[in-house]
């Protein structure tokens, strides 16, 4: 008895294995997959680059070039200190009335707090493991001495100003894609400030910068989207 060949095409194909879909292949990255190509990880690998960079080649030069270019009593070095303290540590006053006026505050109080707590402590974790002289007090540019007594004049790296400045931009970013050059700028700002009053080397800032932004995108990849958005998850559902 023969099969018609229509009828044995169609039997062949069904004994074929289905493609498995891509998405629902497990995610080995660290980051999660709208992150994979997004600014924030393009930011992060550039600062962290730009730092190995700074440190081994220009770091020294680049810094003296910086303070040199707004020594103190000069009207750009005022604006620049002013703009720097509001973009520093203080810099969080923004985070709760913004957070406060938006539908989805409980979550976010939460997915901002984290991350800007857990940068502080690794600042200072890694203030006490490198020991970085700043360069206000350094013989040179590689004077480090870890594990010391953490004391100011050896708590270069990384810069807890600029690091906390990246953790808040980037959080802010994911609310308000638009103003992520305004926020990125302001860190900038922060971190120029930092360098100009011989604080940090500019390889510090950045190392602080990437460390902020770092820890908010695992923070993100641990509690989830739904923590990072001005609706809540239902409300947005709804509003479909």
């Amino acid at each position: 008895m023969t099969t018609n060949a229509p009828t044995a095409r169609i039997a062949e194909s069904a004994a074929l294995p289905i493609p498995a879909d891509p998405r629902s292949q497990p995610n080995s990255t660290l980051l999660p997959r709208d992150l994979r190509r997004s600014p924030d990880r393009r930011t992060l690998y550039a600062l962290l680059a730009a730092a190995a960079v700074l440190l081994l080649i220009f770091d020294g030069p680049l810094t003296e070039a910086i303070a040199r270019w707004m020594p103190y009593g000069t009207q750009r070095r005022f604006l620049l200190t002013v703009v720097g303290h509001l973009t520093g540590p203080s810099f969080a006053w923004i985070f709760v009335p913004i957070v406060l006026l938006l539908a989805n505050r409980v979550r976010l109080v939460a997915g901002g707090g984290v991350p800007l707590v857990l940068t502080a402590l690794a600042v200072q974790g890694l203030k006490f493991a490198v020991g970085r002289a700043r360069p206000e007090s350094a013989t040179s540019v590689l004077h480090f001495e870890p594990f010391h007594e953490l004391r100011h004049r050896i708590g270069s790296f990384p810069s807890g100003h600029t690091a906390s400045a990246a953790a808040l931009a980037t959080f802010l970013g994911f609310l308000f894609p638009r103003a992520r050059p305004l926020l990125w700028g302001l860190v900038a700002l922060a971190a120029l400030d930092r360098v100009a009053q011989e604080q940090h080397y500019l390889s510090d800032t950045l190392a602080g910068a990437a460390l902020g932004t770092l820890m908010v995108l695992l923070c993100r990849r641990m509690l989830g989207p739904a923590w990072y958005q001005r609706v809540p998850p239902a409300a947005a559902e709804t509003a479909r």
